[in-house]
């Protein structure tokens, strides 16, 4: 029969094991997170990047149809269509931009 002691000394052993078990499941999880942290991280970033593309683009394409309304276009590409056209359907202009996003997949309007 063991004794008190023996017992006492066996848990404790066991105990100590699944801690350290339990500390390297703890710090496998960590480094998992760590890496999910940084892609997503890396993800946002090329999110934002490709938004302020499309932004500038946005602002871009503001500007140039206030030039043609103005006429204050110094661009001659921006000019060279006649805005106060009464034959053209304004209906059917629309902005339109095309960019790709990090993971390649197409983003339009």
């Amino acid at each position: 029969m063991t004794s008190l002691t023996d017992e006492i000394e066996r848990f404790r052993q066991q105990m100590l094991e699944e801690a350290r078990e339990r500390e390297i499941e703890l710090v496998r999880l960590a480094a998992e997170l760590e890496k999910t942290e940084l892609g997503l991280a890396a993800q946002l970033r090329g999110l934002i990047q490709t938004h302020d593309q499309r932004r500038q683009l946005f602002i871009d394409e503001l500007r140039a149809f206030a030039s043609r309304f103005t006429g204050s276009g110094s661009d001659p590409n921006l000019t060279a269509v006649d805005p106060l056209s009464r034959t053209r359907d304004w209906a059917t202009v629309a902005l339109s931009w095309k960019s790709t996003d990090p993971n390649g997949e197409q983003i339009a309007n």
